[in-house]
Formats: structure tokens, sequence, C-alpha cells
């Protein structure tokens, strides 16, 4: 699928159809959303590891949580010319969240 403007300035290569993941971690580095301290949303490591083996999805965490970061990411996609969207708040948070408990 062809590259939107935004991405190739963004530097986001990616494809969200073929590596999701990859494609939600880019463009959540874009706008500064990672784990930087001992928890992420307010849970510890561990919390979030139980419910990633529970549900790979984390479909078992309430979805209004993701939501009320919403505001905040559309705020600096805008600063970016990103188009936002509450999916890829989602998106990218679980991403992060992944990404972190798939490290260690």
């Amino acid at each position: 699928m062809k590259q939107q403007q935004w991405e190739v300035d963004n530097n986001i290569t990616a494809d969200r159809f073929t590596d999701h993941h990859e494609y939600y971690l880019q463009l959540a580095h874009v706008l500064g959303i990672g784990w930087t301290g001992e928890k992420f949303m307010g849970h510890d490591k561990e919390y979030w590891k139980g419910l990633f083996d529970e549900d790979e999805h984390l479909n078992n965490h309430p979805l209004r949580d993701f939501d009320a970061c919403y505001g905040y990411h559309t705020t600096i996609s805008a600063r970016h010319k990103i188009p936002w969207s509450l999916s890829n708040t989602v998106c990218c948070l679980k991403a992060v969240i992944k990404n972190h408990i798939n490290l260690a």
C-alpha cells in the first residue's frame, strides 16, 4: 500500500496492514509515547503481563482507560500533521505495552 505523505514525513516505514505492531510502535515513537518508569498507565509490568497472558490483544483491560489518553495524543499528533483517531491511541498504547513486556 502506498504511504501517505504524513507517514513519509514522520519516517513511518512499517505497513499497518502487514506489520501492525511495528507500525504502531513507530507511530508511538514519533509522538513520544513510551514506557519510561516503573508503571505505564498506572500499572506495573506484572499487571500488564498477566493481562497479556490471558489475552494477547489486552481486550481484558477497560477500553476507557486507553481512550482517556486520546486528547493528549491528538494535540501532539497535530504538531506532526498526523491525522489521529481513538483507535490510533489504543493501538499505540497496546503496542508499547506488548513491546515492553516481551523485551524482558
